[in-house]
């Protein structure tokens, strides 16, 4: 009888912990909802000014040959903007439509996050203009992103070329 008492008394204390070992990432998550909820405002008030400037002034800047590498590397960093608002503005939506499941489900399904779910969650709920900006937010983050890449590349590539050819200029002048 002893030893069924100690059994029970084990199998209690394994299920205390393997509840609060559940419940901590349950309160991880509530806490990034609530800190998600208070800086939100604040990140889509960065989001417009960040979106703004990249179309109004860097896209422009592009025209120019001496601008284009300041412009990429600027749209390169605009883009770290524009992928926390997806981030957080995704986890707002699946957390406040499906709650923990929704991010659950999110963080579960091989480690996919929450930008897909919340495309999922906009579909089945029907909110299209909100999938509509989700969706021109991506393609913003992403066309910023590879764009930025690019002109940094190209300008860096023209400067190693036009280093080359110095060096080579220099070489032939010092042999004559």
């Amino acid at each position: 009888m002893k030893a069924i008492l100690e059994n029970i008394k084990n199998i209690f204390i394994g299920l205390i912990i393997l509840v609060g070992i559940s419940i901590i990432p349950m309160l991880f998550i509530v806490g990034q909802a609530w800190v998600s909820a208070r800086i939100f405002p604040w990140i889509v008030s960065i989001n417009t000014i960040t979106l703004l400037c990249t179309y109004i002034i860097l896209l422009p800047l592009c025209i120019f040959k001496r601008a284009r590498k300041i412009a990429g590397s600027t749209m390169v960093l605009a883009s770290y903007v524009f992928g926390l608002m997806i981030l957080v503005w995704s986890f707002l939506i699946v957390y406040s439509m499906w709650g923990l499941i929704g991010i659950i489900i999110g963080a579960s399904i091989i480690g996919v996050g929450t930008i897909p779910i919340a495309i999922i969650v906009l579909v089945i709920e029907g909110a299209w203009g909100a999938l509509a900006y989700l969706l021109f937010l991506i393609i913003t983050f992403i066309g910023t992103r590879l764009f930025g890449g690019y002109l940094i590349s190209v300008e860096e590539e023209k400067s190693n070329t036009i280093s080359k050819q110095s060096k080579e200029l220099l070489e032939e002048a010092q042999k004559s």
